[in-house]
């Protein structure tokens, strides 16, 4: 029996330290994300196209949204943390480039488009 016991409290201290996680407030896990956020404040122009590279890559890379961004709404795009270009076309064919944005864990960085 004291076996059981000396066990049971083993087991206890083992899952305190450890954390038991749930919704009891214990430790969650760290954020292993960032995401990139492209508001679209045009008002008569749709985000037809989005590409995004790491900064030291010469490539855009494909489309990354599925579907046109229309005025007034937004798209974001979700990340590993890094160093990240981004170019975004209008459907009047303009574009704009942004370049060495530092994505973080956890974090959200956001891009206005607008009228110009």
């Amino acid at each position: 029996m004291q076996f059981f016991r000396t066990l049971c409290l083993f087991c206890l201290a083992v899952a305190l330290a450890v954390g038991c996680g749930g919704d009891g407030g214990g430790p969650t896990a760290p954020e292993t994300s960032g995401s990139i956020r492209i508001n679209n404040t045009s008002t008569s122009l749709s985000i037809t196209e989005v590409n995004v590279s790491r900064c030291e890559i010469a490539d855009w890379g494909s489309n990354r949204i599925a579907s046109p961004v229309t005025p007034g709404r937004f798209v974001e795009i979700e990340l590993t943390p890094n160093c990240y270009d981004v170019r975004i076309f209008l459907n009047n064919l303009q574009h704009f480039e942004f370049f060495d944005i530092l994505l973080v864990p956890g974090e959200t960085e956001t891009i206005v488009v607008f009228d110009q």
